[in-house]
């Protein structure tokens, strides 16, 4: 059962906006009644973390250290990327990700399938 533009809009009530924008990509992918009830439910349990000017202060020593190591999260395409590992270093947790943009990050504690 395609899920409509209504049922997103009724789902998504409650939910900060960086939240609820993740339901675009399930509206754009199709996906049913079942799988967006799950998306609303673990989006319902996680928590939004605003800038606060210790996240920036994480955010800025990350940038820098990466541009000064060489590292490709230094690049400008990977903006998102730094926020991610600046947002859980600042917050003390570690990041799970398969994705190599984040190894070898200083005082970043990655959890990955990856060697």
């Amino acid at each position: 059962m395609q899920v409509q533009s209504s049922d997103l809009l009724a789902v998504s009530r409650g939910l900060p906006p960086p939240l609820r924008a993740k339901l675009v990509g399930a509206h754009i992918a199709g996906w049913g009644a079942r799988r967006l009830h799950r998306l609303d439910h673990e989006l319902h349990r996680a928590k939004v973390v605003w800038p606060s000017h210790s996240l920036v202060d994480h955010y800025v020593e990350l940038r820098s250290w990466c541009v000064k190591n060489g590292h490709v999260r230094g690049h400008n395409d990977h903006e998102a990327d730094r926020w991610v590992a600046a947002a859980a270093t600042f917050l003390g947790v570690p990041l799970v990700a398969h994705d190599a943009i984040f190894s070898s990050t200083k005082d970043l504690r990655l959890i990955s399938r990856l060697s």
